[in-house]
C-alpha cells in the first residue's frame, strides 16, 4: 500500500510544480498587459485632456477629467465590495461540505499509514 501512497505523492509533486509554473508565466503575462493598458490609458487621458482644453478651456477640462475619474474609481470600489460579498456568501455555502471532504479524506489516509 505505501508503494501507491508514494506514486500518488509523486503525482501530486509534479502536478504542484506545472500548476506553479503556469501560475508565474500567467502573472509575468498578466503584468505586461496591464503596464500596456495603463500606458495606453494614460495617453488617452491626456489627449482627451488636450481636446477639452481646446473646447471649454483649462480649468474645466480639468475639472471634468477628476469627476469622470471619481465616478469611474467609485464604480470600481462597488463592484469589488459586491463580488467579495458574493465571494464570503458562497464560502459560507460550501464551508461544511469541504470540512467534511477534508475530514473525510484525513481519515482515510491516516488508516492508510496503520494499515501493514
Amino acid at each position: 500500500m505505501s508503494a501507491i501512497l508514494e506514486a500518488l505523492a509523486s503525482i501530486a509533486t509534479a502536478a504542484a510544480t506545472e500548476a506553479a509554473a503556469r501560475n508565474a508565466r500567467r502573472i509575468v503575462w498578466g503584468g505586461a498587459a496591464v503596464l500596456c493598458l495603463l500606458v495606453g490609458f494614460v495617453f488617452a487621458a491626456s489627449a482627451g485632456y488636450e481636446a477639452l482644453v481646446v473646447a471649454v478651456g483649462s480649468l474645466a477640462a480639468k475639472l471634468i477629467l477628476a469627476g469622470v475619474f471619481l465616478i469611474v474609481g467609485l464604480i470600481i470600489l462597488v463592484v469589488l465590495q459586491i463580488r467579495k460579498s458574493q465571494r464570503r456568501q458562497q464560502a459560507k455555502e460550501s464551508g461544511p461540505t469541504t470540512a467534511l471532504a477534508v475530514a473525510f479524506a484525513m481519515g482515510l489516509l491516516s488508516g492508510f499509514g496503520r494499515r501493514k
